[in-house]
This record gives C-alpha cells, structure tokens and sequence, in this order.
C-alpha cells in the first residue's frame, strides 16, 4: 500500500476472502465511523486508492496515516456519492444545451472535491454494466465541459483512457468530451483511436473532433 503522510489515524487491510462484487468489480468497506476507521478491500480495488497514494509504502497491516486515511474516506464516500447520482439520472432525459440535475450535481462534486472526485468517478465508470448508457455517454461529455483548472489533467487522462473502450458510444462519448475539453494534448490519443476504429460511423465523428481540436491548435499558434 502506498500511502503520503501524517499522524496515524487508521489502521487497514487487504483481503481477498471478503469480497463483494458490484457487476464485477470488488467493493471497499468502512468498518466504523468517525476517522478512526479500520479499511478492508480487495486488491482489484486497491490499485485505485493505492495509485494517487504513491510517495512511500508502508507495510500491511500497520497504521495508516492520517492523510491518506482521509484521502480513502473521502475516496469511498465519493464513490457512493456518484453511485447516488447516476440512480437518481436514470430516468432523466439528456440533450445538448439543456441544463440538467446529473450535471449540475456532477459540476458541483468535482469543482469540490477536485482530483480526488475524478479519480473516484473512474473507479465507478469501470464498473460493467453498471449504468445506462446514456448516463455514461452524458457523464463523458460534461467532463469535457467542466472549467476547472485543477482537475483539467485528471479529466483529460480518464476521457483519453475511455477511448479504448469496448463500447462504441462509450468512445464516441469520450471524444466528444475531449473536444469539448479543448486540449490539443488530447489529439494523440485521437488520432491512435482513429488509426484504429473500425465503425464507420466512429470514424467520421473522430475525423470530425481531430480536425476541430487541430484548427483550434492552429489558431493558438
């Protein structure tokens, strides 16, 4: 376990007997409440705390420190909270220009909780068959849509990631989202997703988002 620093405040441990699986993926619990928590979960969701987590190891079954120990908190509570979100949107209808609950929610949570937010969120879109898709598709999009500068990196590297999805209006969604991000950074990436797309339909929507984001590169110039 990777962890940053700070006074002792928890104490974890991986398991791999008590697993519970949400459409594949192994949870995380919280075993009591206030900060004095004991962590238990799984090592197929492990890696996603562990990662952002990375400045030095401590071994299993010692203490957690504090600031991770609240950076785990936060990271399980914010998985539930867009668990929480994305049932609530079910039902709700999406269209370009309008103003919705799932967006407002979802704008407010990251512009909150920053990086932290996006990192969790991944954690949730990894989950198969989760969501409707339409969620999802609408999720991919607003990422793209959000003006803040301190997760632009985070957004940037999730959008860039779902290209490779299975699903193709999962990758559509996700190069909408990168051309609504306006990063030219983003344009590898989509010519990689082009070279290998293979749905004709995929492919002119690419071309499209490519050539946008390569004027747009050409202007700042």
């Amino acid at each position: 376990m990777y962890v940053t620093a700070a006074s002792d405040l928890a104490t974890y441990e991986y398991t791999s007997s008590s697993e519970e699986h949400a459409g594949g993926m192994s949870a995380m619990y919280v075993t009591a409440a206030s900060d004095l928590a004991t962590y238990e979960y799984t090592s197929s969701l492990s890696s996603a705390v562990e990662e952002p987590l990375h400045f030095y190891e401590r071994p299993t079954g010692t203490a957690l420190p504090g600031a991770a120990s609240a950076y785990v908190s936060l990271f399980l509570r914010l998985i539930e909270r867009f668990r929480q979100v994305i049932r609530e949107s079910r039902d709700e209808l999406f269209f370009d220009g309008m103003n919705s609950q799932m967006r407002e929610k979802l704008h407010y949570i990251v512009g909150k909780d920053g990086i932290v937010a996006v990192e969790a969120l991944r954690q949730v879109l990894n989950i198969p068959h989760y969501m409707e898709i339409e969620v999802v598709e609408e999720i991919l999009r607003q990422l793209g849509l959000i003006r803040d500068s301190k997760t632009h990196e985070a957004r940037l590297n999730l959008l860039t990631d779902t290209l490779k999805s299975e699903r193709e209006r999962i990758r559509d969604a996700a190069s909408l989202g990168l051309s609504f991000l306006e990063d030219s950074s983003a344009l590898t990436h989509l010519l990689d997703a082009r070279r290998n797309e293979t749905v004709p339909w995929l492919m002119k929507n690419l071309d499209l988002v490519i050539e946008e984001l390569e004027q747009a590169e050409c202007r700042s110039i």
